[in-house]
């Protein structure tokens, strides 16, 4: 769907512009998936960050909605809380 991409483009650029301008605040990894495969590919990501960064990693950002009920799905069975925003705006 190209409407889909470019859209997702936009969030992209908004997330760097106000990354850029937040000192403090980095960018460490960015996870690019296919849309069929999406929620594997945010399922498995987030679940090997909390397995070896869970200190190091203060939020994850994800920009698309099924991405981010897979990691919002790992943060809940790992307990882990205060370290999700997601493009639906939910926190855990």
């Amino acid at each position: 769907m190209p409407d889909q991409h470019t859209h997702m483009q936009d969030r992209l650029h908004g997330y760097r512009d106000a990354i850029e301008r937040t000192p403090g605040i980095q960018d460490r990894r960015r996870v690019v998936d296919h849309p069929r495969a999406t929620r594997r590919i945010a399922f498995d990501t987030t679940t090997q960050i909390i397995g070896k960064e869970r200190d190091q990693v203060d939020a994850f950002v994800c920009l698309e909605a099924q991405s981010g009920q897979r990691g919002r799905g790992v943060l809940n069975s790992y307990h882990v809380t205060g370290k999700v925003v997601d493009g639906d705006g939910y926190r855990s």
